[in-house]
């Protein structure tokens, strides 16, 4: 096949694929209850009694402790891609990270306010004041992404943490590779609440001839081929965060929900995975800086 019709198969192809705009589907009005764990008292009726019990809580406390030092300590990682390109390397020292505990597993995100600091800044606050707790994933699309963010579940709520729609940040340095979070929209400069996450571990077949024709950079093509994406979404919407763990959870929901949408991608309800809440860190209890 020629490349102009391989081009021509290429641009009815991308054209039948669904775009990442905030979409109207099946309403939903589903809020997580927050379970308190009740702490039971016990008194003691001789001093010798209390004095053992503070003891052993002592004891216990510092084993707590000790052991997530060590597991802190053993789990910090560092990401250094040959290819230079932010979203495979350590973020910036002074920046943070989210772990999204979800009713199918924890997903853990880098952001790059270098690039998208209105995004970012937008995202970790509301995480921070719990606005994502209790909100799905409403729409999911295999092979391409799992959306959520709407705190009415349809693809029609949220709003950003100024309380209007704010501009696209697009930066030539961030891509939509597997496992990008950028911001959903409903046209240029309509950003919200609503985010995405890249759910694609290939690119369609001579994407990669397009993508020299429109002047991607050869280690963005490289890594696109190595690591999937969609590609074509780069431009149009805002990248401003890269799973650096937690992939197989993003997999786990479409697997799971993916078979039973309707023609918009959107879930059930009942089928929907939950956001129960997002932990705030910095990146240096995640991420070795250590030369």
């Amino acid at each position: 096949m020629n490349r102009k019709s391989t081009k021509k198969m290429l641009a009815l192809l991308l054209a039948a694929m669904m775009s990442v705009s905030v979409l109207a589907g099946c309403n939903q009005n589903e809020q997580s209850e927050t379970q308190q764990s009740t702490e039971e008292t016990t008194e003691q009726t001789t001093e010798q009694a209390s004095e053992e019990n503070t003891d052993a809580e002592s004891a216990e406390s510092e084993s707590t402790s000790g052991e997530e030092a060590s597991s802190q300590n053993t789990e910090k990682i560092t990401l250094s891609d040959e290819s230079g390109l932010p979203q495979f390397n350590n973020p910036a020292e002074d920046s943070e990270v989210a772990v999204i505990h979800t009713t199918a597993g924890d997903i853990s995100v880098m952001f790059f306010p270098e690039y998208a600091p209105k995004a970012v800044e937008n995202f970790l606050t509301h995480a921070k004041e719990g606005y994502y707790d209790g909100v799905s994933f409403h729409r999911v699309i295999s092979d391409f992404m799992i959306q959520g963010g709407d705190p009415k579940g349809d693809g029609t709520g949220g709003e950003s943490i100024w309380g209007k729609e704010f501009e696209n940040e697009v930066s030539d340095k961030m891509f939509n590779f597997n496992g990008a979070m950028a911001m959903a929209n409903a046209g240029p400069d309509t950003n919200g609440s609503q985010f995405f996450i890249v759910q694609a571990s290939s690119i369609p077949d001579g994407y990669d001839a397009l993508m020299q024709q429109s002047g991607f950079p050869q280690e963005a093509i490289d890594k696109y081929n190595e690591v999937g994406g969609a590609p074509w979404l780069d431009g149009s919407y805002t990248v401003f965060g890269q799973v650096f763990d937690g992939m197989d959870v993003v997999n786990k929901i479409v697997e799971e929900t993916s078979g039973n949408t309707d023609e918009n991608g959107i879930v059930p309800e009942d089928e929907r995975a939950i956001i129960e809440s997002i932990t705030v860190a910095p990146a240096t209890d995640y991420f070795n800086y250590a030369e």
